[in-house]
């Protein structure tokens, strides 16, 4: 990758303050390689299709959208519809990435198929995610009255959306799971449910979630969940990922650019991490002397303000150091 082209992603990272604004991150989900997998497992459509014939067709952009141009990439990235879905009635959300497609082999007066990628950091509180990852396809269904219908309503119309969810950083007892919310059709007898067929409005809307914790890899298998894992794991150097992407998934010359880009920000996020350890380490340290000493001193009978002062420290930062436990030396000390 070129200096200049490096520098430029540095200076992209250091200076987002909103990862939604972040360009990395919406490059890596209109790499169409990346984009290529996730649909091969969440679209019926694509199951039985290789990675890279689907990678392929969509480079074929819908006319409809349009092509936001940075910068030269070594592959076409797909076109975008747009990542804010601004409703006066319901508020602004902010997407990582949204577009749509028309299915291989469906007419041209077909309905689209529409779909988001997020990249989520943290899984949060529980329930509030699960509420959010049902809410956006609720609004990619919803927003379609604005988008293709001027206001009026068709519902024969309605474009089936799927949102899919990516979690690098997934609690532990999640890793390496796929969740999957969608609608059913439950027929009622007699007080007992029988699942229906699924028909085409219980598929109008979708979102799939990849659980992902780094150091926690999931089965060495062509699919998804590998995929991002290999690209996205901090554990790995770039040598690394491309020989198994090469064994594992046959990546071509053209993804090698995009995904070296990729590959080059995890590496760096990965350095950033050693060097936040080791002053943390170094942090850690000094606190340990500085709990040491003042327990030498709350046994001379020294008042806090006095210790603070003779260790040049303020009293929050007592208060904190009294709390720590130190190899089994202090647990709390009280404060006089």
């Amino acid at each position: 990758m070129k200096a200049q082209h490096s520098n430029e992603l540095a200076a992209t990272l250091s200076n987002s303050k909103d990862p939604q604004k972040d360009s990395i991150i919406k490059e890596l989900l209109q790499c169409n390689i990346v984009l290529a997998w996730l649909l091969k497992e969440c679209v019926p459509e694509f199951k039985n299709t290789a990675a890279s014939d689907i990678a392929e067709y969509l480079s074929k952009s819908n006319p409809r959208t349009q092509m936001k141009n940075t910068h030269k990439h070594s592959q076409p990235l797909m076109p975008v519809i747009g990542s804010e879905d601004n409703s006066i009635k319901n508020g602004k959300i902010f997407y990582d990435f949204r577009t749509e497609m028309l299915l291989p082999e469906a007419s041209r007066d077909a309905p689209f198929l529409i779909f988001n990628v997020e990249i989520q950091k943290n899984y949060g509180n529980r329930m509030a995610f699960h509420k959010r990852v049902i809410y956006y396809p609720c609004r990619l269904v919803n927003s379609q009255i604005g988008d293709f219908m001027g206001g009026k309503v068709d519902y024969r119309r309605l474009c089936r959306v799927i949102s899919i969810w990516v979690l690098p950083n997934a609690p532990k007892k999640m890793a390496n799971k796929i969740r999957r919310f969608h609608w059913t059709e439950d027929e009622i007898s007699d007080g007992k449910a029988k699942r229906m067929p699924e028909v085409v409005p219980a598929d109008l809307m979708e979102s799939w979630v990849f659980f992902l914790r780094d150091g926690i890899e999931p089965p060495h298998r062509q699919d998804a969940r590998w995929f991002l894992y290999v690209l996205l794991t901090c554990k790995m150097t770039y040598e690394e990922r491309m020989k198994i992407l090469e064994k594992d998934f046959d990546i071509t010359a053209k993804d090698k650019e995009e995904i070296q880009n990729v590959c080059w920000l995890n590496d760096l996020i990965r350095k950033n991490s050693e060097k936040y350890w080791s002053e943390k380490g170094e942090r850690r340290g000094r606190d340990k002397t500085l709990l040491r000493a003042y327990l030498n001193m709350k046994k001379a009978n020294w008042t806090d303000n006095f210790i603070c002062d003779m260790l040049g420290i303020s009293a929050s930062k007592l208060r904190a150091i009294k709390k720590m436990a130190v190899d089994g030396e202090a647990q709390t000390v009280k404060t006089v």
